[in-house]
């Protein structure tokens, strides 16, 4: 046997043994999703199954969390937040079709689309009232969603949002737009995902395709959930329909603001800052109701609910309580200004002890 002939053979032998470990890993990551159990709550949206997560179900106030684009498990995502969080306010964690453990769908990925499947969760839950906070793309949405409810939301939170006019200062190869660099980029990882490869980075360092807090302990099954969910489930369809409509949900709501009377906070990171001289330009922008609202700058990455939780749970509870004494005292018409003075100032004394306010005046 000439060496030419044992080079194709052994070479054979490899290629064959790969294909068979790859094929019997996707088999089986996809039988380990089957059975996965106590991951969410699920409900029918439009005869479609929506896979949501429940904190502090027995706090009053309700926070809606929505997630990134292109994120594994929103659930596992935002659980090491979430969990701060739930000893306030009760935190619904919603995984839009397409993520998590959430069914996919053909329906086109419109804005409109996207927030009458995620407000009719909202609605299923017979929640009345609440605030949302939103990552990423989940902030394109929320504001299309405040303008169609402005009933029903008492404030929003943004987490590094994505904003209409971003995409005037970002270039991607090729001149590709925003939503074309997004839904090439799915189908290249979906590629690499039949191929193994993704398999292969994942096993090399997990942190190259998901993102985890790093100072919180998950659990043996939370991690299995995500590679499961990363290898098998995240680049699918859906995400990539989601992909084509990025640019028309940015032309849609092109000058479009947060409406007037809902406060709005909003975190943004300094590496995209460092990145985009206009990003917190735009993060101010889009409020609509600046004397209630507040943009803060925070050391980090774009995921920065994972690097700077305490920061975040801390700056939400306080801008809350701060939101509520401004709704019960100052939209009074009989209080003058003198009084709702003492009053607020009273009522900020009392959360002096969680070292949220400073007290200036005697009671």
């Amino acid at each position: 046997m000439t060496f030419k002939k044992i080079f194709l053979l052994i070479g054979t032998i490899i290629i064959l043994g790969y294909t068979l470990w790859n094929i019997g890993s996707i088999i089986y990551d996809k039988r380990y999703i089957k059975n996965i159990k106590n991951y969410s709550e699920k409900l029918n949206i439009y005869n479609r199954t929506m896979s949501i997560d429940i904190k502090g179900e027995m706090n009053n106030s309700t926070i809606i969390v929505l997630p990134g684009f292109l994120s594994t498990s929103p659930i596992i995502e935002f659980q090491p937040l979430a969990e701060i969080l739930s000893d306030q306010y009760k935190i619904i964690t919603i995984e839009p079709f397409g993520y998590g453990m959430s069914d996919t769908t053909n329906d086109d990925r419109s804005v409109e689309n996207i927030v009458k499947e995620l407000h009719f969760c909202v609605q299923q839950l017979n929640i009345e009232k609440y605030y949302l906070m939103a990552h990423s793309m989940g902030g394109l949405y929320s504001v299309y969603w405040t303008n169609q409810y402005p009933e029903e939301i008492l404030g929003f939170i943004g987490i590094d949002i994505s904003i209409s006019g971003m995409e005037d200062n970002y270039s991607y190869p090729m001149n590709m737009s925003i939503g074309k660099f997004a839904k090439y980029s799915i189908l290249i990882l979906k590629i690499f995902d039949i191929l193994g490869i993704t398999r292969i980075a994942f096993s090399i360092n997990f942190q190259y395709i998901i993102n985890i807090d790093n100072n919180y302990h998950y659990t043996e099954e939370e991690m299995n959930i995500l590679r499961a969910l990363a290898l098998c489930r995240q680049n699918n369809k859906t995400l990539m329909k989601e992909g084509e409509f990025i640019d028309n949900n940015f032309k849609k709501l092109r000058g479009v603001k947060f409406p007037r009377g809902i406060p709005v906070l909003n975190f943004i990171s300094s590496e995209n800052t460092e990145d985009d001289s206009y990003w917190e330009r735009l993060h101010y922008n889009i409020i609509g109701d600046l004397q209630h609202s507040e943009v803060i700058l925070l050391h980090g990455q774009h995921y920065l609910h994972l690097d700077n939780k305490e920061i975040i749970s801390s700056k939400i509870k306080e801008w809350i309580s701060f939101n509520i004494i401004n709704k019960k005292y100052y939209d009074s018409p009989i209080i003058l200004q003198k009084e709702k003075d003492i009053l607020l100032d009273r009522t900020l004394c009392t959360l002096k002890e969680n070292n949220l306010f400073y007290c200036k005046n005697k009671l």
